[in-house]
């Protein structure tokens, strides 16, 4: 089983991170690797089709997002190939959110955990650089209204 993990701090609210975040359909625009649909959105439980491409790997799954509190959990599978599961966990001290985000990706093939540790370290990373981006973005939006 492949675990990562990655901590940030965002000089930002716990309300603007979390609306980022849970706003999967915007992805796309910060994300251009990651395509989602949503196929039903509850209250707190949101269905979704994902395709990700990262050249050398390409996934189309489904994927649970469920909303609690300050964490917003993931829970992901395709079909004979892998399962995931992740969680956003977020909290707020002095106008400052610490964001701490774990996935655990369970391979039905460990050669294919091998070839992916890397690319999958390296896009996490990534992934919250862009998320701090994107959140800085509307934070100047918002300011500016």
């Amino acid at each position: 089983m492949l675990k990562i993990s990655q901590q940030k701090r965002i000089n930002a609210d716990l309300l603007l991170v979390k609306s980022v975040i849970l706003d999967v359909e915007k992805y796309n625009e910060f994300l251009p690797w990651c395509d989602v649909k949503v196929v039903n959105k509850g209250n707190f439980l949101t269905k979704t089709d994902v395709a990700i491409d990262l050249s050398l790997f390409k996934y189309r799954f489904s994927c649970e997002i469920q909303e609690n509190d300050n964490e917003i959990k993931m829970r992901g599978k395709k079909f004979m190939q892998f399962e995931f599961f992740g969680v956003w966990k977020l909290k707020e001290i002095d106008g400052i959110c610490e964001v701490s985000f774990e996935i655990e990706i369970d391979f039905t093939l460990s050669l294919i955990e091998e070839k992916v540790r890397d690319v999958a370290n390296a896009k996490i990373h990534e992934i919250m650089s862009r998320f701090e981006e994107r959140i800085n973005t509307k934070k100047e939006i918002n300011s500016q209204r």
